[in-house]
This record gives C-alpha cells, sequence and structure tokens, in this order.
C-alpha cells in the first residue's frame, strides 16, 4: 500500500510537468512549426510516462544495495535528461529535413543517455562509499 505522501508528490509532480507542457506548447505554437509542436508533445508524453515509470521503482528502493531497481531509476532519469537536452538541438534546426533532425535526435538522446548513466551512477557509489566510511568511524 503507498503512503499518502507518496501519493501526493506523486500527483503534484505529474501535474506539475503537464501544467509546463501545456504552457511550452502554447509557446511553441505560436513561435514554432507544427512538426516541432507535434514532436514535443510525443517527447513530452513520453517523459511523462517514463517519470511516473520511475516513481514506481522508487517505492521499492534500497539506496545503499546495487540492485536492479537502482540501475533502472538511474537509467530511465539520465534518459530524461539527455531528451530534454537532445530535443533542444531537434527544436532549434527548423531548417533542416525533419527525418534528418530525428535521426540526430535519437543518436545525441542514446549517447547523453548512456554517458550521464555512467556519471551518476559513479556519483551514487562515491557518495555511498563517503557514506559508508563515516558510519564505520562512528
Amino acid at each position: 500500500m503507498l503512503s499518502k505522501t507518496y501519493k501526493k508528490n506523486s500527483i503534484i509532480r505529474t501535474l506539475t510537468f503537464i501544467f509546463i507542457l501545456i504552457i511550452i506548447g502554447f509557446f511553441f505554437n505560436a513561435h514554432f512549426s507544427m512538426v516541432n509542436l507535434f514532436f514535443y508533445i510525443i517527447l513530452s508524453t513520453y517523459l511523462l510516462f517514463l517519470n511516473y515509470h520511475a516513481l514506481k521503482l522508487k517505492k521499492k528502493l534500497d539506496i545503499l544495495k546495487n540492485s536492479k531497481i537502482l540501475r533502472k531509476i538511474i537509467w530511465s532519469d539520465s534518459h530524461i535528461y539527455a531528451c530534454v537536452v537532445s530535443s533542444i538541438s531537434f527544436i532549434q534546426t527548423s531548417n533542416t529535413n525533419t527525418f534528418y533532425k530525428f535521426i540526430l535526435f535519437i543518436i545525441s538522446s542514446t549517447i547523453l543517455t548512456i554517458v550521464m548513466y555512467h556519471i551518476f551512477l559513479s556519483t551514487k557509489k562515491i557518495l555511498v562509499s563517503q557514506f559508508e566510511n563515516k558510519k564505520r568511524l562512528k
């Protein structure tokens, strides 16, 4: 059974994400092409579902263990960040071919996901080792 604070936080996070999506969608509709707006709506919906999946996994999390759940959470978080960064390049290059922009988006988001995953994983390992060292000293 989920706690009330977890449900409340996940609802607030989801509603905030949808609200930001609506505001940016209106901005894109006024200033960018419909292809960019359509791409952004699909990407935001995908990231919303990925965010919801990560929230579901976080309730089973034990941070000190190096489990598959933790690796999935780190992977999904790094993928969210990589997609957001890669989408900026998709929207900025409005004069090029849409298929070319989409292929560039896929390649850059994949590379950034892998890089950020390893950065987040190594940061987690460093922080856990420092925590365990402080725990041993006490």
